[in-house]
């Protein structure tokens, strides 16, 4: 009673396969990208929260009005589709007393435009200016 009809294979034609391989490697790019530029945040917010410090290019470059500084041109831009994902330049970064060779290996992987120095000895504490010695 039931015709069975033959059914029909699941085709690709190459220039639809050629598009979505494109857009899937496109895609993978960019979230590659995107950890990177993750990556680099989360270094600055943690070297902040510590006793290190970033020096953003892009700050220097605005508050001295020039593009070279007393060591030279600093750094280069990152490319546009990076800066549209909130990253920047860094010129120099400072890390914390007491930090690994492992994580300043971690940190020049991460800023490869910058300076990195690490401290050598641990921070004065600042200070108070109550009951001084003087």
């Amino acid at each position: 009673m039931f015709i069975e009809l033959p059914r029909r294979r699941l085709q690709f034609g190459l220039r639809s396969l050629l598009a979505l391989i494109t857009l899937a490697a496109l895609g993978l790019w960019l979230a590659g990208e995107f950890n990177v530029v993750e990556r680099r945040t989360q270094m600055r917010q943690f070297l902040a929260a510590s006793a290190g410090a970033v020096e953003s290019a892009t700050k220097l470059r605005a508050a001295n009005g020039e593009i070279y500084g007393p060591l030279g041109p600093g750094p280069p831009e990152p490319v546009f589709w990076r800066r549209w994902m909130g990253d920047e330049a860094v010129s120099e970064v400072l890390l914390p007393y007491g930090t690994s060779q492992n994580k300043v290996a971690s940190v020049q992987q991460l800023f490869p435009e910058a300076r990195v120095h690490a401290r050598l000895y641990p921070a004065e504490p600042a200070f108070s200016g109550a009951g001084g010695g003087f």
